[in-house]
């Protein structure tokens, strides 16, 4: 289904689910933007913590300062941006995930060209 293979890219190409499972989301169901989002962070937040345990159960876990900031900084990220989506009409938050795509998009052609 969707999340399958949503899954299968993601763990291909190096990318975070959201970007392949929110517009397949929007594709396929009858969820609107703000549903989608918030079910593809769901969905990130379970497999990232089944990762989590498989590092942990490895001792692969590394949890320095670096770490640390970097998932401090991502909470309070993604709470100011779920607050945002609250404020946004679904057409401004699909124009800015858009953007989002086509901007990282045309950063990644440029780097396998040069």
């Amino acid at each position: 289904g969707i999340g399958g293979g949503t899954g299968f890219l993601s763990g291909l190409l190096g990318i975070g689910g959201g970007v392949l499972s929110v517009p397949a989301l929007r594709r396929f169901t009858t969820l609107d933007m703000q549903h989608a989002v918030a079910t593809s962070l769901v969905v990130i937040a379970l497999v990232s913590a089944a990762g989590i345990a498989s590092a942990a159960a490895q001792q692969a876990l590394v949890l320095d300062h670096v770490a640390v900031s970097f998932i401090a900084g991502s909470a309070l990220g993604m709470a100011a941006g779920r607050r945002m989506t609250r404020r946004c009409s679904d057409a401004v938050l699909q124009r800015l995930f858009a953007l989002l795509l086509v901007l990282a998009s045309g950063r990644m052609a440029r780097a396998a060209i040069a």
